[in-house]
């Protein structure tokens, strides 16, 4: 699925702690006029080394781009880690009608022993 570069919420990283990645601005885009939007993580080589462990993805947003509230979370959005490597993507949906200029999508939390994943995230107009 193509995107437009300014909608990527973070290029491809590999992470072993919580992360922030950056506001993405709705508002420089052109009108989505009723369209539903999605935040998409893709996401691979989400394991631990022992064990199990867990990586939960959130969406937030801001008025500023400073200060991020209104959080959304989705049972999807949380992967259950273990030593076989997951690849897959999330959709967690951006609320239509938001008042919020920013979006930005989180790693809020990454558990287990040497847990680690990678990803990228980007704001799309439907999923599959």
């Amino acid at each position: 699925m193509a995107t437009d570069a300014k909608l990527v919420g973070q290029a491809v990283v590999t992470k072993t702690a919580a992360f922030p990645s950056v506001g993405v601005d709705l508002a420089t885009r052109a009108p989505f006029f009723g369209i539903p939007l999605w935040m998409r993580v893709i996401y691979s080589a989400a394991a631990t080394t022992a064990g199990a462990g867990t990586a939960v993805f959130i969406v937030s947003f801001s008025s500023d781009n400073i200060t991020f509230v209104g959080v959304i979370r989705i049972p999807e959005a949380s992967l259950v880690l273990s030593t076989t490597a997951l690849a897959g993507e999330i959709f967690i949906p951006i609320a239509q009608g938001n008042a919020y200029r920013y979006a930005r999508v989180e790693l809020e939390s990454i558990t287990g022993t040497n847990a680690t994943v990678t990803y990228l995230a980007d704001v799309v107009e439907a999923r599959p």
